[in-house]
């Protein structure tokens, strides 16, 4: 991994006499509590490492001498220890009331206990080689011999493909086939094996493994055996196979050590019994013995427990070592090495004291338990991170330290990125490393290595080369780091070292451990070094107790703030000696209860320091005290993001430029499809390192190879910061490589890149960036669509908000194209042909004039980077479709430019050649009226046709009509006076007597002098005052003219005009008793009586005026009172409706609508329920439909059809439709009843007044029920999930009913 193990917790207790003699232990993970078998009593170490004697075995006469313990359990269940002692018997202390009970015994004695990891089941290894299989109620299941001969079940099975004979044999040759197969002969046996057994559960208790030594060969062999006790496989022959076995927890693997002639290898066996790989032990030496290894609980740590190898010649006891082993990419790491004290000469210890054993915390899977024969208690705890360098500059190389043992693997990721187990740089030490931390600026990439004996190295590097090639033409970009110092920290007896950070320049501060209950912060100053003897002076100069354990340090390289994290949570400032508490707004101070993060950093969000925190077992990372995310996986601070990853495969980025309190919630996917915040990553991803000012992101697979990736909210921030450093050249090379939509150029601010438009064009100085960058403009504000993040940073105009041109394309083309053409380089000419096509309108006939300006261009003037006019026109075809360009060019008169157009296209020849001939035959006029007649420029066409001459002007009349040019053609021939004039005026005459528009028609056919048809035409306009002026003119006597007004007046009143229809027939057919009739039919009372008392035809009183008055009356109460019963109807049902609505809508809401047979109309058209949701059933089909069907299908919307859709809708319409209509009423109701009571029907009148009121009464009482003091309803669908055709909103105005004065005041 590219992480290291940093150790957290470092507690030693002394050695206590009470666990003197001290033969094995376990852990409590409940009550986190050691229970230890010393070789007299049952003791336990509680949570806060106070000892107690809990039983004497002697004394109890349990434990005799000579015996003692083998295997020691906790069993959680039922709360009690079981301790199986050498002379078979099998004990169990209940922790509640500490009773000893001896609930079985085996005569033969026992070697070894193990308990599955259900505890369900215990496995007994009797000492005449059986396994006795239990119960946790001790009841036997099976009793096996140990080493049975067979193989077991899954042995391996010949199917006889291939002979000995027909194998190679390598340099034995053919002969080794005629040897006879050689038998296991016996082995010396290594003087070191205690010849133990070793038991081992797989994790899921499935199978167990047991490594027992067969004296029969002198070896190890390793058996596989199910839970039920069947042997399942035997290990292959091993040589040199040592004790040590235990079985990876994920279940795959089983660890053992092997030892080789010239190596010592720790070796991985399958379940069945083949080996499957192995690594070598880095220290190289042979005379270290694996006593025990162990794998941690989430399978990611191996510990081996290594002890030198005993000597007959020396009695002096050897040190003690622990290795932690990690893998990945198929590779070993040596992470941290344990030097324990060796064992003192004591003549009162007979043995000498030696470790007991080691076990791993079964809840936190990096804490290591160690206990040696004396009574002596350590507890270690390591948390993965990755040593790097941190600083916030340019010459950061992002140098990211991956210990392995005594080598140093460095990678600078600015520079190269190099997947694991190689490495830009490897360094070996003297010894191996424990932990790795960087300078501060401006020396960023120095760094100090603090090895496991306590000493620390300085390295220096030296600053980053310009890029050149060495001899063997690799680049050489930077040097490997050199050794300044080394040096020993000076440490009282008995102190640990743990954690080490570069403070200052000349300043380090470290953690040093001197008990169980207190830490110190001690600063070391680094004094003079002598670079020749690699030596320098450190001594320190102040230290700082705590009240707790400290378990992280961290400086902030760029501002030297540090913090400490305590072991209860809480996190302090370290300032000069002095530990205050780290405030987070107010007098609040930052702490972590619930469990302290066990990754800390510092951050600046909006001016303001923050501590950044990581539970990496809950997976909760916080900002001081805010809880940002639940499912964090790892986090790095880049220069203006927090990146972290999630569990849900993504990459986030929170901006430091905002206040962390005002973060928004983040969500499990991305806001939307432009979200620049985040962005998925492959499953299990984890951050290994920032580049600064860059846009690069390190990640780590959990198979260990690296990916590089940029998220888009790095690149953006990137490219936006270039741009306002107006560094166009950088942004642009970034913004193609991650595929950023260019406009984001200009978008990002207009008036400053339209001001700077000639340093953009300098810089990019490439036609190909160039034209690149024109073609991919398009009107879309990039800034509001596809990169909203654009907006507000740091207190910037948000981008969206500048001032931008109506025309964004044209502009940008306008200008780009005037810095073209100002720096007067021809080889830009592609490029001004890209902004002259790129336009809205594309002005391709100055394109073509440029391409002709080129070609006339003599070839000693085409310079070296001049386009040839071939070249220009390949590039035009490729941005214009050659069918255009082919129209444009021919549009131009130009045949030699039209065949160079040609010619460079996929055109046949057989297609335009001889079309182009046949124009070149043609005169000229003539010729371009073909030209514009075939490209349908037919204004420009029929200007060319009429320069033919008078003989073609009938041509040009029929060219004229054909294409409806009349207007144009008006404009050619403007004298008036000319036969030509009047021909056209008359066929456009004609035109628009076709088109219905008679009232143009006949004023065309009155200026071109044909006054028959221009009179036709007004008639049929309606237009009659027109009719008898032309009359007139063409001197109608009276009988025509008395004709033509009855003629015109049975049109008008046909058109319902009947006040027209009577001046006509008065005027002009001078006949009052029509025209009283006409009046009376339009209910224009008052002007009939007028007429009649004017000419004194008094009878028509007494015949036509009062009984029409009389009639008028019966029809308009009749009509009245059908209007107010059908007005009151409508409302009525329109209420009932709404309540029915409202009723299925809260049912709807509530889940318990269920739609049956009445519901069938209201879903019938428009949707389809299913359960309930309604779905459009015809939406895909709606925009297909005839005019005619979608009449229908509106007129079937507004249908009052009872349980219809929108039968609310029509209801409304119809009570609209009633209150205009009544409206509309009230002055013919005022005149006819002014007239009734003039001629004394009272009755009548006061009858008609009265069903008149009391309409206008309901009406306006109506309204105000139907749409609830609103202007207008906006009616909406009240079913889920409807499509738009069922959906819609309809809005209905509310009908407004003027305050007129209609009534009498006589009539009451």
């Amino acid at each position: 991994k590219m992480r290291n193990l940093d150790a957290t917790i470092c507690i030693t207790l002394p050695a206590n006499p009470v666990l003197a003699g001290a033969q094995c232990f376990c852990l409590d993970s409940d009550s986190a509590t050691l229970w230890v078998a010393t070789s007299t009593s049952l003791c336990r170490v509680s949570s806060d490492y106070q000892v107690s004697t809990l039983v004497d075995l002697v004394g109890t006469e349990r434990l005799v001498p000579g015996d003692r313990v083998v295997g020691l359990e906790y069993e959680s269940g039922a709360d009690f220890v079981c301790l199986a002692l050498l002379n078979g018997d099998v004990l169990t202390f209940n922790t509640h009331s500490h009773e000893v009970e001896c609930v079985g015994s085996v005569s033969a004695g026992l070697d070894a206990m193990a308990w599955s990891p259900d505890q369900d089941l215990v496995v007994f290894v009797t000492r005449d080689q059986k396994l006795l299989l239990m119960t946790r109620e001790f009841d036997p299941v099976t009793e096996v011999a140990m080493c049975p001969e067979e193989f077991g079940e899954a042995a391996p099975v010949n199917v006889g493909w291939g002979q000995k004979e027909t194998q190679f044999h390598g340099s034995l040759g053919k002969s080794a086939a005629k040897q006879p197969a050689s038998k296991e002969g016996h082995q010396t046996p290594l003087s070191w094996d205690d010849r133990k057994v070793r038991v081992t559960w797989r994790g899921d208790g499935e199978y167990f493994a047991c490594s027992t030594f067969e004296p029969a060969i002198g070896i190890r062999k390793i058996r596989v055996w199910t839970k039920e006790c069947t042997l399942h496989s035997t290990s292959e022959k091993k040589e040199g196979l040592e004790q040590a076995l235990h079985w990876k927890p994920s279940g795959n693997l089983m660890a053992s050590t092997q030892r080789k002639p010239n190596r010592h290898d720790v070796i991985f066996f399958e379940r069945n019994g083949l080996q499957h790989g192995e690594f070598t032990l880095h220290a190289g030496r042979l005379d270290l013995v694996v006593k025990d290894m162990l794998w941690n609980g989430d399978s990611t740590v191996l510990a081996l427990w290594l002890e030198g190898m005993p000597t007959p010649q020396s009695d002096t006891p050897k040190p003690t070592t622990v290795q932690l082993w990690t893998t990945n990419n198929y590779h070993w790491y040596l992470k941290q090495e344990l030097h324990l004290p060796p064992p003192s000469n004591d003549p009162t210890h007979h043995p000498p004291p030696s470790l007991v054993g080691i076990a791993w915390d079964p809840v936190n899977p990096l804490r290591l338990h160690l206990l040696t024969s004396s009574g002596q208690y350590l507890v270690r705890q390591w948390r993965w991170t990755v040593s790097e360098s941190t600083a916030h500059t340019k010459e950061n190389m992002a140098t990211v330290a991956v210990i392995d043992g005594s080598n140093l693997l460095l990678t600078p990721f600015r520079i190269s990125v190099v997947p694991p187990p190689m490495c830009g740089h490897s360094i070996e030490l003297s010894g191996p490393v424990s932990m790795v931390t960087f300078a501060p600026p401006p020396r960023c990439n120095d760094f100090v290595a603090l090895l496991a004996d306590g000493s620390v190295a300085m390295f220096g590097c030296a600053p980053l080369p310009k890029q050149g090639k060495g001899d063997d033409g690799f680049k050489n970009v930077t040097s490997p780091p050199q050794l300044v110092a080394m040096a020993k920290l000076a440490m009282d007896k008995g102190h640990i070292l743990r954690q080490l950070s570069w403070w200052k320049t000349d300043l380090l501060l470290a953690v040093v451990s001197c008990d169980q209950s207190c830490d110190r912060i001690v600063e070391f100053s680094v004094g003079a070094v002598d670079s020749e003897k690699h030596t320098a002076d450190i001594v320190q100069c102040c230290a700082t107790s705590c009240q707790l354990p400290v378990l992280c340090l961290y400086s902030n390289p760029d501002t030297h703030t540090t913090v400490v994290e305590l072991s209860d949570g809480s996190v302090l400032r370290y300032t000069d000696g002095s530990l205050l508490p780290w405030e987070t707004g107010g007098a609040q101070s930052l702490c972590y209860p619930v469990e302290p993060c066990d990754s800390i950093s510092l951050a600046t969000f909006a001016d303001k320091e923050c501590v950044v925190g990581l539970n990496t077992r809950r997976r909760t990372l916080f900002i001081n005290d805010l809880k940002v995310a639940s499912c964090c996986t790892s986090f790095t601070i880049h220069d203006e993001f927090l990146l972290f990853t999630t569990d849900s495969h993504t990459c986030r980025c929170l901006s430091l430029l905002t206040s962390y309190k005002a973060l928004p919630p983040l969500t499990s996917d991305k806001l939307s499809v432009h979200d620049e915040t985040v962005r998925r990553v492959e499953r299990g991803s984890k951050i290994v390192t920032s580049v600064t000012h860059d846009t690069r992101l390190v990640l780590q697979m959990p198979r260990g190879n690296l990916e590089t990736i940029c998220p888009r909210a790095l690149v953006l921030t990137t490219v936006r910061r270039w741009l306002d450093e107006l560094n166009f050249r950088d942004a642009f090379v970034a913004m193609c490589k991650h595929r950023i939509n260019l406009n984001l150029m200009y978008d990002h601010n207009p008036p400053r890149f339209l001001s700077h438009v000639k340093d953009f064009v300098s810089q990019l100085d490439v036609v190909n960036r160039l034209n690149l960058f024109l073609t991919d403009l398009k009107e879309e504000d990039v800034t509001v669509t596809m990169y909203p993040g654009s907006g507000e940073v740091s207190g910037k105009m948000a981008s969206s908000s500048y001032p931008k041109p109506a025309n964004k394309v044209d502009t940008v083309c306008n200008a780009v194209r005037q810095a073209l053409l100002e720096l007067g380089e021809d080889r830009f000419l592609l490029s001004v042909i890209t902004t002259m096509v790129k336009k809205t309108s594309p002005e391709l006939e100055a394109v073509l004039e440029e391409i002709s300006r080129l070609k006339a261009l003599s070839p000693a003037t085409n310079g070296m980077h001049l386009p040839t006019p071939e070249e220009a026109i390949k590039y035009t075809l490729f941005l214009v479709d050659v069918n255009q360009l082919f129209d444009v060019a021919l549009g131009m008169y130009d045949f030699d430019l039209v065949l160079m157009v040609a010619e460079r296209s996929q055109k046949d020849p057989k297609e335009y050649l001889p079309f182009l001939n046949e124009l070149r035959r043609l005169p000229l006029h003539y010729q371009r009226f073909r030209i514009d007649q075939h490209l349908k420029r037919y204004g420009k066409a029929l200007v060319h046709l009429s320069q033919c001459g008078t003989e073609r002007f009938d041509e040009c009349v029929a060219f004229m009509c054909q294409h409806s040019l009349y207007r144009e053609a008006l404009g050619i021939f403007n004298d008036k006076s000319s036969p030509q004039y009047k021909t056209i005026a008359s066929a456009y005459g004609d035109y628009l007597v076709e088109k219905a528009q008679y009232k143009d028609a006949g004023i065309m056919f009155t200026l071109c002098g044909n006054l028959l048809k221009a009179l036709a035409a007004f008639e049929k306009a309606k237009m009659w005052s027109e009719v008898f002026v032309l009359s007139s003119k063409l001197g109608y006597v009276e009988a025509e003219r008395i004709q033509l007004a009855r003629r015109v007046a049975a049109s008008l009143k046909d058109a319902r005009c009947h006040g027209d229809a009577a001046t006509v027939l008065l005027d002009y057919a001078k006949d009052v008793d029509e025209c009283v009739d006409c009046l009376l039919q339009g209910s224009l009372w008052e002007e009939a009586q007028r007429i009649v008392y004017l000419h004194g035809r008094w009878e028509l009183v007494e015949t036509c005026l009062k009984p029409s008055l009389v009639q008028a009356q019966q029809s308009l109460v009749a009509l009245v009172l059908n209007m107010k019963e059908t007005f009151s109807r409508h409302v009525s049902r329109l209420e009932i409706v709404r309540v029915e609505k409202t009723k299925r809508q809260q049912a709807i809401e509530d889940g318990t609508y269920a739609a049956d047979e009445k519901d069938t109309d209201l879903f019938s058209d428009t949707s389809s329920v299913t359960g309930l949701s309604v779905a459009s059933s015809r939406a895909s089909k709606a925009s297909g439909r005839s005019s005619k069907n979608r009449r229908k299908t509106e007129r079937k919307k507004r249908s009052m059809k009872e349980g219809s859709l929108h039968e609310d809708v029509a209801l409304m319409d119809a009570v609209s439709e009633l209150a205009c209509t009544a409206d509309r009423m009230q002055e013919e109701v005022g005149s006819l009843l002014r007239l009734l009571a003039l001629y004394d029907y009272m009755a009548l009148a006061s009858s008609l007044q009265s069903e008149f009121a009391a309409l206008m009464g309901v009406v306006r009482d109506g309204i105000p029920r139907v749409w609830k003091s609103a202007s207008s309803v906006v009616l909406k669908s009240e079913l889920p999930d409807m499509r738009q055709s069922a959906a819609m909103e309809i809005e209905v105005q509310a009908p407004k009913v003027r305050e007129l004065s209609w009534q009498l005041g006589m009539l009451g």
